[in-house]
């Protein structure tokens, strides 16, 4: 199994700016995201590397956060979890669609395609127009793919995403997006996510997040207070969820929105799926000591 980090693995980083959320090499690419430029983005093998290291620089000069600096966007989300094989069956068998929110690259949307899915039956939502042009010349898809795209804020009820596509998607997946956010903070956002979901037995929530041993809130190592902070929901805590509290939250969302859900969690190392070295889901320096990873999926009944 590929490893991406070149050297003992002990979770520090190596500090760029003064951020320590930066790995300065790339050793191995995770197999599926090899696969995903190979044969969607029609890169050739001994091209990946160089162009996966251009594309993350160009990144981390405007937005220099995690999913950047430490390679995250090559652990493609949505093909780790469970219920992978559940979604390509109902994307490719009909009519079905599915909206990525908070897409960034929208690397897992390109795994769909490359894996049979029409392109569209797909969506991409993401707050910074940055990381949808640079999925584009990731990809190198820009004047192919059929898959649309939306810079969208998931709190402003005035954007196009939510005018255009309202009620629209059978399935939404949230790949470490949610644990952005406080506490009520998360049921804002599931709550207005579930405007742009179908309102029937079966549409599908489904993603990964960081959690805790025991629900609680922690400080947010990526909060900067701005003019946007609060239009975009950021504070400067984070709430980490276990299982209970999970449940709890989409129980307290359905008695809102009148929606009954069947919620599954399952805890652990993500991106075994992909090919990623578990080590490199360790505890990281600057998260909270009791931080732990889990997939779920919030089912409407």
């Amino acid at each position: 199994m590929g490893s991406m980090i070149t050297s003992d693995v002990t979770n520090q980083g190596n500090p760029k700016d003064g951020i320590p959320w930066y790995l300065d090499t790339l050793e191995n690419i995770p197999p599926l995201a090899q696969r995903v430029l190979v044969e969607h983005g029609g890169l050739k093998p001994e091209e990946v590397r160089d162009h996966i290291m251009k594309i993350r620089e160009k990144a981390w000069t405007s937005s220099p956060y995690p999913c950047v600096g430490l390679f995250r966007f090559l652990d493609y989300s949505l093909p780790d979890s469970p219920l992978y094989d559940e979604v390509l069956q109902r994307l490719k068998g009909g009519n079905e669609k599915l909206l990525d929110f908070g897409c960034c690259f929208g690397h897992d949307l390109r795994a769909l395609v490359a894996d049979g899915v029409p392109a569209e039956n797909l969506c991409g939502a993401e707050l910074n127009a940055t990381f949808l042009d640079l999925g584009f010349e990731l990809f190198r898809d820009k004047d192919r793919i059929k898959t649309p795209f939306y810079t969208a804020n998931v709190f402003d009820e005035d954007d196009a995403l939510r005018k255009e596509r309202a009620d629209a998607f059978d399935i939404i997946h949230l790949g470490s997006f949610l644990h952005l956010f406080d506490y009520e903070g998360q049921k804002r956002a599931a709550t207005a996510l579930l405007k742009l979901l179908k309102r029937q037995p079966g549409s599908l929530i489904l993603g990964r997040q960081h959690g805790a041993t025991k629900a609680k809130e922690v400080q947010n190592y990526l909060y900067k207070p701005t003019k946007e902070s609060a239009s975009n929901g950021r504070l400067p805590t984070f709430f980490n969820h276990d299982a209970e509290s999970f449940r709890r939250m989409w129980d307290e969302i359905g008695e809102k929105t009148g929606l009954r859900f069947d919620v599954g969690t399952e805890w652990g190392t993500w991106g075994s799926a992909n090919g990623m070295d578990p080590a490199y889901y360790k505890l990281w320096s600057w998260e909270d000591k009791d931080t732990l990873r889990f997939k779920f999926w919030v089912r409407v009944l």
